[in-house]
């Protein structure tokens, strides 16, 4: 039995994705209470949001700014640095409301993935939420984001979907996971992040790298 609701056409071929969130939910961590970084770490926290859709579920993106000092350009999931009082939930909310205009009480929080540490030294927690789109409007923050990326999950749970690169430089080369979206590409973290998900969600890992390097992580 499959881990979620999946459409399928007459001949069989995947058409679209519609997230079963109780089932989903019991695969999820709990939510983190506490940040639980290292020392010398700075925090930050994200929102990984779905969104229903007629073809079938989305997750939702932001393409930072080029403009940014940090990642710029990238693909990413709303969210940023931890302030002073915050737990990860409530940062994680915080800043998707602020980035793209989600608001608190539109989201059902399902749960968790596992926290990682990023290239930037940040402790980064990722909470999964489902966003009601009929009480969603985009106001995106012009600073930060140059656009919305909605990503159906039915393309992202194709392996044939996703390509592995070694990155230089020597002596860090990895094997590293990319996704491409209208010309742009999903990587780093957040191509991590979502591998989770997509994990989680399936209840095995589909997405490996075929030539059998170890799993990346960033730790």
């Amino acid at each position: 039995m499959p881990a979620c609701p999946l459409f399928r056409n007459v001949r069989g071929i995947l058409r679209s994705v519609f997230v079963d969130d109780e089932r989903f939910q019991r695969r999820l961590s709990e939510l983190p209470r506490e940040w639980g970084g290292r020392p010398g770490l700075r925090e930050a926290a994200v929102l990984a949001p779905i969104l229903r859709r007629e073809e079938g579920d989305v997750l939702l993106y932001t393409l930072r700014q080029p403009s940014l000092r940090t990642h710029s350009g990238e693909v990413s999931f709303p969210g940023g640095a931890r302030e002073a009082g915050e737990d990860p939930l409530t940062c994680a909310l915080r800043e998707a409301q602020e980035e793209v205009g989600i608001l608190p009480e539109t989201v059902r929080v399902l749960g968790a993935l596992s926290p990682m540490r990023s290239i930037a030294d940040f402790w980064v927690h990722v909470l999964v939420g489902r966003v009601d789109p009929s009480r969603f409007e985009p106001v995106l923050d012009p600073a930060e984001v140059a656009a919305l990326l909605e990503i159906p999950i039915s393309s992202l749970r194709e392996p044939g979907n996703w390509v592995w690169k070694t990155l230089p430089p020597p002596p860090f080369q990895r094997r590293m996971p990319f996704f491409h979206h209208q010309g742009h590409p999903l990587w780093g973290l957040t191509a991590l992040f979502t591998l989770d998900f997509l994990e989680r969600l399936e209840g095995e890992a589909r997405i490996v790298d075929p030539e059998g390097g170890p799993r990346l992580r960033f730790l």
